[in-house]
């Protein structure tokens, strides 16, 4: 199921007076899918925490852009976790330039497009995820989702999707950090609910942070300890851990990701990063 599309609004647009604006990003094994509501055109955003992983910490962390943390938590959710926006009318929606297939290697794609996600569905369209094993899992019920940051142009990196036995097949760059652009207006609040109770709100009373100031909330589920990483080597990437998620996908049919450069100021690393991956995005690639 997918997000709605929207090709009109930008996760940069200007704010309007009165605004808050709020940005949430999405890294490490994370899966985000959509799912209904009562209103068949608006979609939540369900985040999937891949819990299989003992190796890997989940935090959620709320910061003023250029100030600091005012907020965390770290370890396992424990329950349902909620990032609530007072008005969910339009639900959670992906930025898109465009509505044309989406080729990796065109020069004018735009840096934020959503579509720089990997989606699941692209690489294994019978593929179904296990609710279980990304359950207790966090809902965002307003957003406009974007790529955050994307890979570094080839040749300073080119990412290769591969698998046992299969030729490499260039994705040349793909999204490693996601985000979900909130607008809020001068009366609402964005809240941190767990188990159906709210743990924070922002934005904050003027005392604590100055009005018309920028929220950051970075929600990952990262590895505790990175391996080090060789050139060109698939066994220190994490990407094939979603198989631990996903059903019915075959050892030999299952795909893996590398980085194939030299290590850049970016990333320090060969590695491929724990990335956070979409269900069924609703778009073809060429």
């Amino acid at each position: 199921m997918p997000f709605p599309h929207n090709t009109t609004d930008r996760p940069d647009a200007p704010l309007n007076p009165g605004q808050t604006e709020v940005n949430v990003t999405f890294e490490g094994l994370l899966v985000l899918r959509a799912q209904d509501t009562d209103d068949p055109q608006t979609k939540v955003c369900e985040i999937g925490v891949a819990n299989a992983e003992i190796d890997h910490t989940f935090v959620i962390e709320v910061s003023v852009v250029g100030n600091g943390r005012l907020w965390n938590f770290g370890g396992p959710p424990g329950g349902p976790f909620e990032i609530r926006a007072d008005d969910a009318a339009s639900g959670v929606q992906a930025f898109m330039r465009d509505e044309n297939p989406f080729n990796r290697s065109n020069a004018a794609n735009d840096e934020l497009d959503f579509r720089w996600v990997l989606d699941l569905k692209h690489l294994h369209p019978s593929s179904a995820v296990n609710d279980i094993k990304i359950r207790p899992s966090v809902q965002l019920n307003r957003g406009l989702l974007y790529a955050s940051q994307v890979t570094p142009l080839p040749p300073a990196m080119e990412v290769f999707r591969t698998a046992g036995g299969q030729s490499l097949h260039s994705l040349r760059r793909i999204a490693f950090r996601l985000g979900a652009r909130v607008v809020l207006g001068m009366t609402e609040k964005l809240r941190i609910i767990r188990n159906g109770l709210e743990l924070y709100s922002i934005p904050r009373p003027p005392h604590e942070v100055p009005p018309g100031s920028s929220y950051l909330i970075k929600m990952s589920n990262l590895d505790i300890s990175p391996p080090t990483a060789v050139p060109g080597d698939c066994s220190t990437g994490d990407f094939t851990r979603y198989y631990h998620v996903i059903d019915t996908i075959s050892t030999p049919n299952q795909f893996d990701i590398c980085f194939f450069t030299p290590p850049t100021p970016l990333f320090g690393t060969t590695d491929v990063p724990c990335m956070a991956v979409v269900t069924d995005g609703g778009w073809t690639e060429t």
